[in-house]
């Protein structure tokens, strides 16, 4: 009849105590680590909590505890030891096998992921498959068109950023009705000739019924300069014109078209050269309101 010293069974218990409370530790956390956790790699992390819980089992009963049992105790820790490897190889190679997943892509080229990631599927249809935003937010899409070449570029301009949405030519525009073109017809009213020859630096010559006076400045070198002002005396334009030519100008949202009808700038006098001008506001023909 054997017997077992309280010390032994003191030490017994104790180590019971150990193995019992790491077994359940690790187990708990094995099994939350799994149902919960959706960061990557969590997979090794639970094969070796379960593997530690499952090698503290094999270490408690591979020989016993204390002196009734198998006493070849580098056995006993190679074995557990190795339990525990081979565990944790085996589990964490059965996860990994059930969470990879293998999507099946449209295109060989490229697919979407996550900040984790995880691939997500992206469905694009075709034209229309993106809604449209709300009427105010195209309302506050700026566009601007720049000349290039024959046409123009069209740009979007944002507080952060632009971009060109396209290039149009003046054929798109005819083509949509949505081109100004100037019409040879003159508005009723609206012309007038100067009744005398106006001579150099002349200034604020009444072109009554047209809103502007008109001041002379320099002539010379084949050109008549002059410029518009209105009836406080605030300049409108100012420009030149070569010879007895024409110009079409833009005042103040009017279109007018401006002619030297005389001219004679080769008299020795200055105060004896002259030129006669002709102002007649142009009807414009637009389809945009």
């Amino acid at each position: 009849m054997s017997t077992v010293s309280p010390e032994n069974n003191h030490k017994n218990s104790f180590e019971d105590k150990v193995i019992l409370t790491t077994i359940i530790f690790s187990l708990l956390i094995a099994v939350l680590l799994f149902l919960l956790s959706t960061i990557p790699g969590t997979g090794t992390v639970v094969a070796t909590f379960l593997g530690l819980g499952l090698a503290a089992l094999v270490y408690r009963f591979l020989g016993g505890i204390g002196e009734t049992s198998f006493q070849i105790r580098a056995w006993k820790i190679a074995g557990t030891g190795a339990f525990l490897i081979g565990t944790i190889w085996f589990i964490d190679s059965r996860l990994q096998t059930e969470v990879q997943w293998h999507p099946a892509r449209n295109t060989a080229q490229w697919f979407a992921i996550d900040n984790h990631g995880i691939p997500l599927q992206v469905d694009v249809g075709g034209v229309g498959s993106i809604s449209k935003p709300k009427a105010d937010v195209l309302a506050k899409n700026q566009l601007s068109m720049q000349k290039s070449g024959d046409g123009y570029l069209v740009n979007a301009d944002f507080d952060s950023a632009s971009f060109t949405h396209g290039y149009i030519s003046k054929e798109n525009l005819s083509a949509l009705n949505l081109s100004n073109d100037f019409s040879l017809s003159v508005l009723p009213g609206k012309f007038v000739i100067t009744d005398s020859l106006l001579r150099p630096y002349t200034k604020f010559y009444n072109l009554d019924p047209l809103p502007f006076y008109i001041s002379t400045g320099r002539y010379g070198g084949e050109y008549s300069r002059f410029s518009l002002h209105n009836k406080e005396g605030k300049q409108l334009y100012q420009g030149q014109i070569r010879g007895r030519g024409a110009e079409i100008i833009q005042v103040d949202g009017a279109f007018y078209f401006v002619a030297v009808t005389m001219v004679n700038h080769e008299l020795p006098d200055i105060n004896d050269k002259y030129a006669k001008f002709a102002f007649a506001e142009l009807e414009l023909k637009t389809a945009l309101k």
